[in-house]
């Protein structure tokens, strides 16, 4: 979708349309900062939001699946939003 997109510093587009269950690629987007995944049920695939270095916020409500390596080299993830509907984490997902 967004890999590599080194201008991108905030999303939150994805709320407008509610048909949209999934992400599966915003890797290396290194300028990103926030993003809104509040009608966002599972975060697919692996690496997901690996490398966005400057990922710092992440609105999350409904999500229950996180996939593997999903915030993997996110250093200055400080907030992932309401956890409790989480039952997936993957390997790595945040670290």
């Amino acid at each position: 979708m967004f890999n590599g997109n080194a201008t991108i510093t905030s999303f939150d587009e994805l709320n407008k349309f509610s048909n949209v269950t999934s992400i599966s690629s915003f890797s290396n987007c290194t300028s990103l900062k926030s993003i809104n995944l509040s009608n966002i049920v599972k975060i697919n695939g692996s690496g997901v939001f690996s490398g966005c270095v400057n990922l710092e916020s992440v609105e999350l409500k409904n999500c229950t699946y996180i996939g593997d390596q999903a915030f993997y080299n996110c250093y200055s993830l400080k907030y992932l939003g309401d956890t409790s509907k989480v039952e997936y984490i993957g390997a790595y997902s945040v670290f």
